[in-house]
């Protein structure tokens, strides 16, 4: 079978097209629904001076002077303090924003490299939309944004912001709105640039000066052991620069060895560090060398360790298994790291401050990042069983990775749903380990991670993130040879594609897939295959070929004796039958699928065959069938605890029974699209205020 070409023409991803000004509001009907977020970091205790930078900060973004939401940008040299200031500053002026506050990273640990889709997702979810209610392209996620922050005054928090888009898009709707910019542009024609595009005012932070570097240190050691050694106190701050994170660093080794002054000047002094402390441009290396040399043992293998788990925070266990010592004395090192500066704590999580995480980068191996791989994989492999079960067909043995470890979802009330929140919870994390395992060229792991990783697509609606995993796994893959896996990859990110509605790159993809499954002659690879074709040329309006797709995917499923699979080909084909106007042929399609499903225990996807037969019987003018379908798809996806498949099958019934129930239950899908910050919530609600209206 040739896959034909879309009916439509695409000219790239709808990301790269969107125009962020143009996105404008609509009066949607949340009301207090939305969570109103605390998200900033909290600023170190011992933050010290800028008094000048707040004073002009509390003038110019003063949201009760503000007619528009306004743009601050903060820029400086890395390890200045500009986050700290950030910081300090939301922390004195939060309870001004009524609308709470927001934060993203755009250069950071985990996100690093992320786009304005995943900030816009993050910002989302914080403000209360939940994982299936999340608009799936970046134009669609902005104006739900720009929706959800149009009521009260908000505070937003960018970092790491390089170009003028990443600013433009996430700028909220509300009058009183502040996006403070913490830049890293380092050319001035970017920050120029920058500040015209976006409008902002701009600050410059600079070092701390000799006498607020000499405060600081003071407040960090105690005024007493300063006041004792001047002489020493000068030369740590020459060596400091002005930066925060090196006195801090200074102030930690005083504390963990119980140093004087005199004693960490010396050794900040000594003929190997002498250059370095010396340079014009400001370097806390030697800093770091010191307070890293001084610590104990323990905590120094700790330290570097933790230094190499990839993402933004670890808990306690990951860091014992980094190390390969019991969480007690991972505890304890841990305690020594915090003492000392390098580290904080929030919430039972533990964070690295970035330059020193970037120190210690270079003197970790790669057992490290092995152990924290095992137990990431199993976890995911775990969260993969729960969400798509083991007999879904991966190319791989997962039972491999189960025996690493106990089932961590295992006595949760819905197993299922532990897994989805946990991978949701962690999922830029993990992506930052296949990030990382991918630059090492560990590539069985890299395509096997992504293969994992198909749950996480199910239920939570990060594209872009998903993508990445697909496309980094599908090039491993090809690096090992592992064609099956490949062509498995391919379908997956094909489903990417599909939901942007990218029909070049969907054909691609699943043109790739069906070639290497016509080449390995698997039969339930070419079922799936022939499956996705079917799904794509559904898309291009070509029913005959999408439809002869679909019973070859059913002919190649039904000879290597797979249900699950040739079940949801029935369904598909089913659909697509429908839509065709063949109501009898897809009635039968539908009916067994459903019977085959069932049999399997796949609830989730006999609903949804359910709910496709609803549809089916009611075009076919048998509504009391109709009603019965979608009542039981109702029913189930209650019990699974599905909230948007059973508000689709209570949507579909309301058109088919008397007025009143259907007002009963467009109340209810309102109820849930509202809970979820479902952007069709307003349809919803306009629809019932019409009917209303005319009773």
């Amino acid at each position: 079978m040739t896959v034909p070409s879309p009916h439509n023409e695409f000219t790239g991803p709808v990301e790269s097209v969107v125009n962020a000004q143009q996105v404008g509001a609509i009066n949607f009907h949340f009301g207090d629904r939305v969570l109103t977020p605390s998200a900033v970091t909290h600023p170190p205790a011992d933050f010290t001076d800028r008094t000048d930078v707040l004073g002009l900060l509390n003038g110019i973004a003063d949201p009760a002077s503000l007619a528009m939401p306004r743009v601050v940008v903060i820029t400086g040299p890395r390890g200045v303090g500009v986050s700290a200031l950030i910081y300090r500053w939301v922390a004195e002026n939060a309870h001004r924003f009524p609308g709470g506050n927001l934060q993203f990273d755009f250069q950071g640990e985990v996100t690093g490299g992320s786009d304005i889709g995943t900030a816009a997702e993050v910002f989302l979810s914080s403000l209360g939309v939940v994982d299936w209610a999340m608009p799936a392209s970046t134009a669609a996620r902005i104006r739900h944004y720009r929706t959800l922050t149009s009521q009260a005054p908000i505070l937003v928090v960018l970092e790491g912001v390089t170009e003028p888009a990443q600013v433009r898009a996430l700028v909220p709707n509300a009058a009183g709105s502040v996006v403070l910019v913490a830049a890293a542009v380092r050319d001035e024609s970017a920050l120029e640039e920058l500040t015209i595009d976006s409008g902002a005012q701009v600050v410059r932070l600079r070092p701390l000066s000799n006498e607020h570097s000499h405060l600081l240190l003071s407040r960090l050691v105690g005024n007493e052991p300063y006041e004792q050694d001047r002489l020493a106190a000068d030369q740590i701050v020459q060596a400091c620069h002005g930066m925060p994170i090196a006195l801090r660093a200074v102030a930690g080794i005083c504390r963990s060895r119980q140093w004087s002054l005199a004693e960490v000047a010396a050794a900040l002094y000594d003929d190997s560090r002498l250059a370095a402390v010396r340079q014009a441009e400001a370097d806390v290396t030697a800093v770091f060398d010191v307070a890293f040399a001084n610590l104990p043992a323990g905590a120094r293998d700790l330290a570097v360790a933790v230094g190499q788990i990839p993402g933004a925070d670890f808990a306690v266990e990951t860091a014992a298994v980094a190390v390969d010592v019991s969480n007690e004395t991972a505890t304890r090192a841990l305690s020594r790291l915090r003492e000392a500066g390098l580290l904080y704590e929030n919430a039972g999580r533990f964070y690295l401050h970035d330059e020193f995480r970037a120190y210690l980068r270079g003197k970790g191996t790669d057992g490290v990042l092995r152990r924290v791989l095992d137990r990431q994989m199993a976890i995911v492999a775990y969260a993969d069983d729960a969400i798509t079960h083991q007999d879904r067909l991966r190319g791989f043995d997962l039972r491999r990775y189960l025996d690493r470890l106990p089932d961590p979802f295992d006595g949760t009330k819905n197993r299922a749903a532990a897994a989805s929140r946990w991978l949701r919870d962690e999922h830029l994390n993990l992506l930052q380990t296949e990030r990382e395992i991918s630059d090492r060229g560990w590539h069985r792991e890299v395509a096997e991670f992504a293969v994992m990783m198909g749950g996480f697509n199910y239920n939570v609606r990060s594209l872009t993130a998903f993508e990445e995993w697909t496309t980094l796994g599908i090039a491993s893959a090809r690096q090992i040879g592992a064609a099956e896996i490949e062509a498995r990859l391919l379908m997956m990110r094909s489903s990417v594609h599909h939901d942007r509605r990218d029909l070049d790159r969907m054909r691609a993809d699943v043109e790739k897939a069906l070639d290497i499954a016509r080449r390995l002659e698997k039969p339930d690879l070419l079922g799936s295959a022939l499956e996705y074709v079917g799904r794509y040329v559904q898309q291009t309006g070509d029913l005959t070929t999408a439809g002869a797709a679909f019973r070859d995917s059913i002919s190649w499923w039904q000879r290597e004796g797979h249900e699950r699979g040739e079940g949801i080909a029935h369904y598909r084909y089913g659909v697509l039958l429908t839509e065709a106007g063949d109501l009898p042929g897809a009635l039968k399609e539908l009916r067994t699928a459903i019977t085959m499903l069932t049999g399997i225990k796949d609830q989730r996807m006999a609903g949804r065959a359910r709910i496709a037969s609803g549809v089916a019987s009611a075009k076919s003018g048998d509504l009391w069938q109709a009603r019965a379908a979608l009542r039981e798809a109702m029913e189930t996806f209650d019990r699974l605890d599905i909230p948007h498949y059973q508000a689709q099958a209570m949507e579909k019934l309301a058109k088919l029974v008397e007025p009143a129930e259907s007002l009963r239950l467009l109340r209810s899908v309102q109820a849930i699209y509202l809970q979820a910050l479902h952007p069709d919530a307003d349809d919803v609600t306009k629809e019932i205020d019409r009917r209303t209206r005319t009773v």
